[in-house]
Parts: structure tokens; sequence; C-alpha cells
């Protein structure tokens, strides 16, 4: 293809199923290129296409599955280049864009999903504001470096399901990031290695260390300002040192906190005077929590599989759960070292399963139970102690309406 006459080339290959090599010889004034390939689905080889004139490429190669080559790319012009190689899931090598001179500011899942892709695609980043999912899915990428985040705004996403990245260490971060982190380093299953930098003004940590699973030390953290944190460390099988500056409001990263944590021994330190209403899956399957921070949780609404499979843990706090609403057979179960429950006030369904409990020990659970909230089942089998329970100390549960199961 050649021509002097053409400005546009939106959508003008679009779905072209039987394209399989394109070549624009020469120089040409196109600007508008959003789409040109989208859905070539065949198209394996790019040629030769002056972009220098090229103002917008967006989602330009998106789900060419099959695309192989493409030529070096100028982009001294271009102001768009969200999802331009989003889903090119075939190719390996993107000549290296330098973005020296170019305006562009938005790199919106920009490389998303090439999954086979190794080399950093991109440099001198210095003007760039959005890196939202710019490098998701990278799966064959081992490290970011040589790039400069210096100007972000958005980093939500940035490296979400590239599970091979072991480093990311760029040239710099911005010096203090006010904006979220949400699913920022998520599914980076290899990481090992981070540079620090400033979070002290990002508000929103929504799993963003979710399934880094070589991770062990999140103390450079500063959660401070943050309004949400759901599942911000979720899965971290080998975290050590979890962060310490958290948000004021417990509520936004109590639930899920420790859920995964198999390495870690020590929980968070939650102030005394802090009221979380939700631990779900606080700390389900922390394999290695050997003790739980006290803290006044008799505002506490919600503690399904709290403790499920926190196989090390000894003891519970006396935490004072007359305000639990959502309760059920994960709750406490499968402790297999818990000796010691000190918890008081409960209405509603819960278990103790397979834990370390003597015949004392259930009947102190039993003397603090609340009365139960109409049809509630406490579930105390197969502990130690189990068999040895009379039939007046299981009547100490049953007075107060409770089923037990033992």
């Amino acid at each position: 293809m050649a021509g002097q006459n053409f400005t546009t080339l939106q959508t003008a290959f679009s779905s072209w199923y039987c394209l399989e090599d394109f070549e624009f010889v020469g120089s040409n004034n196109f600007t508008n290129c959003s789409q040109m390939f989208i859905n070539c689905f065949n198209l394996k080889k790019i040629y030769q296409m002056d972009t220098s004139s090229m103002v917008n490429a967006s989602q330009i190669f998106i789900s060419c599955y099959a695309l192989l080559e493409v030529p070096q790319l100028n982009l001294d012009s271009c102001i768009s280049f969200t999802s331009a190689f989003y889903n090119c899931v075939n190719l390996t090598y993107i000549p290296t864009i330098d973005l020296s001179n170019s305006p562009l500011t938005n790199l919106n899942s920009s490389f998303r999903n090439c999954i086979k892709v190794s080399k950093m695609p991109v440099k001198n980043t210095e003007k760039v504001t959005i890196f939202q999912y710019t490098f998701s899915g990278m799966e064959n990428m081992t490290s970011i470096e040589g790039i400069t985040f210096s100007a972000a705004t958005d980093l939500n996403s940035t490296f979400y399901l590239s599970y091979n990245l072991e480093r990311i260490k760029p040239l710099a971060w911005p010096t203090n990031y006010v904006g979220s982190l949400n699913s920022t380093f998520n599914g980076c299953q290899r990481l090992v290695d981070i540079t620090p930098f400033q979070t002290s003004g990002c508000t929103n940590f929504t799993s963003t260390f979710r399934n880094c699973r070589k991770l062990t030390d999140l103390t450079w953290v500063d959660m401070s300002s943050s309004i949400e944190a759901q599942g911000v460390t979720n899965f971290m099988y080998s975290l050590k040192k979890p962060p310490v500056n958290l948000p004021s409001d417990f509520n936004k990263y109590l639930n899920q906190t420790h859920y995964s944590n198999f390495s870690l021994r020590e929980p968070i330190d939650i102030p005394s005077t802090a009221k979380p209403t939700r631990l779900y899956y606080f700390a389900r399957s922390a394999h290695a929590l050997e003790t739980l921070p006290e803290f006044d949780a008799s505002e506490v609404e919600d503690i399904r599989a709290m403790t499920y499979f926190a196989v090390s843990l000894y003891e519970l706090p006396a935490y004072n759960f007359s305000a639990v609403t959502l309760s059920d057979a994960t709750s406490f179960a499968y402790g297999y070292n818990l000796r010691k429950s000190n918890v008081y006030g409960l209405t509603r369904t819960h278990s103790y399963q397979r834990c370390q409990l003597s015949r004392e020990e259930i009947v102190n659970i039993f003397n603090n139970l609340g009365t139960a909230s109409g049809a509630q089942t406490i579930t105390v089998s197969l502990n130690p102690g189990s068999s040895s329970v009379s039939a007046g100390e299981i009547a100490i549960a049953t007075g107060k309406g409770w089923t037990v199961t033992i």
C-alpha cells in the first residue's frame, strides 16, 4: 500500500481475517490509525509503516493474535496509544519505542497480555502519567528496569498477572504517589525484589500484593492514608514482615488480612483501641501464625473462616463477639494446635472441630457462650477432650439454646 492522500486509516482493516501481511511504502500523512488492524486474527507481519505523523494509535493492533513482527514505531506525534498491542499473544519482540520526543502521557493497557514479549518495549517514559494495566499479563517478562514511573498518577494493575516478574527496579518512582495501587503487583508470583517507594498518600491498596508468593518484607509500605485495602496481602505465602503503618480505619484492612500467609509468625500490630467490624477470612490458612493481636472486638460482625486452618495458632484472645451476626462452621475449625479459646458472647453457629481442646477448655467455651440466637450449633468434635465431656457439661450449652455437635 502507498499514497500521500490518506489522513485516516481508522478501522481500515478491522476484522480482515484474510490479511496476513501488510506494508505501507514511503511516507504518508495519516494521523488516525485507531483500531486500524483490530481483530485481524491472521495478521502475522507488518513489514514497513511510517508512523511519524500518527496522532491516534489507540487499539491499533488489539487482538491480532497471530502477529509476529512489527516495525520500529515512531510516536513523536502520538497522543493516544491505549491498548495498542493488547492481546498480541504471539508477538515475541517489540522494537523499543522511544518516547523522548513524544507528547504521550497514557499507556493504559498498551502492552497488556503480550505474553511472549520478554524485553522492555518502551523507554524514556518521563512524561507518562497513566500506567494502568501497561505491563499486565506480560508473562515472559522477568524484570522491569530502565524506565521511569516518576510522573505516574495511575499505577492500578500495572503489573497484574505478570507471573514471572522477579524484579521491579525502575529508574524512579513518583516522589509522593497519591493515587491508587489497586492490584498493582497482584499475581506477580515470582516477584522477590521491588525498589521501595513513597506510598503514604496512596488511598487504595485493594489486592496490591495479592498472590506475590515470594515477597517477604512489606515494612516499607505506608498504608496510613488508605481508605480501602481488602486482600492487600492475600496468598503471600512467604510474607514474614507485614506493613507497619496501617490505615486508621482497620475495617479496610482486616478482612482477609492474613489469608494464606503461610510463613507469617507474628500478626500485624493492631492498636488495642481499634474497633474492627469484619474479621472474615482474617487468618484463614495462615499456617505459621502463632498468636493473634488483642483489640476491642465488641463491634465485630463477621468471623466466617476467621482462623480456619490456622494450624499453628495456640490460643484465641478474649474477644467479645457478642455483636457477631455472620459466623459458620469454618470460624475456628481445623486449628490443629489450638488449645485454648477465651472468646465470649457468641450467639451464632461456630466450630472448633479438629482442634487440640481438652475437656476443661471445651467446658470453658460452653461457659463463655452467649444465648443462641435462634437455631444455632456449636461444634467441638474431634478434639482430645471431646469424648470425655459429660451430659451435665453439655447441658451448659444446651441450656442457652445451643445444639451441640461433639
